[in-house]
């Protein structure tokens, strides 16, 4: 039996969800408010070696960059610092992503229903 297709309104209403509710629950209660930013930047601070240990979340600065290229060829060279980019932007992101889930509002139904009906071009 085929499963029925949902409309893009029905899609937008309920996202997939990455997280468990167990999951949510402790992301917000180690992540939001105040004393949940302070957790974010001694993570940020952990994964991710800054000068500026206060700077926002978004404005890392590379301290590996300072690594021994020299015994590298330009290819190897290339590839080290892209990876290392592309770590930089991955914890980035996660971080954010913790971030977004313990700061989302959890909204009712009848809440929900009413923001749709706002966002609505009829």
């Amino acid at each position: 039996m085929e499963k029925p297709q949902k409309s893009p309104l029905q899609l937008a209403q309920q996202p997939p969800r990455f997280f468990s509710d167990k999951e949510e629950a402790y992301i917000r209660s180690t992540f939001a408010g105040e004393e949940g930013e302070k957790n974010l930047k001694i993570l940020r601070k952990a994964l991710l070696p800054v000068y500026d240990a206060d700077g926002s979340i978004g404005m890392a600065v590379d301290l590996w960059t300072g690594e021994n290229y020299s015994n590298m060829l330009p290819e190897q060279q290339v590839q080290a610092v892209l990876s290392r980019i592309h770590f930089i932007n991955s914890v980035e992101k996660t971080l954010n992503m913790l971030k977004t889930v313990a700061n989302r509002v959890e909204e009712t139904p009848n809440q929900q229903a009413e923001r749709i009906r706002k966002d609505s071009t009829r």
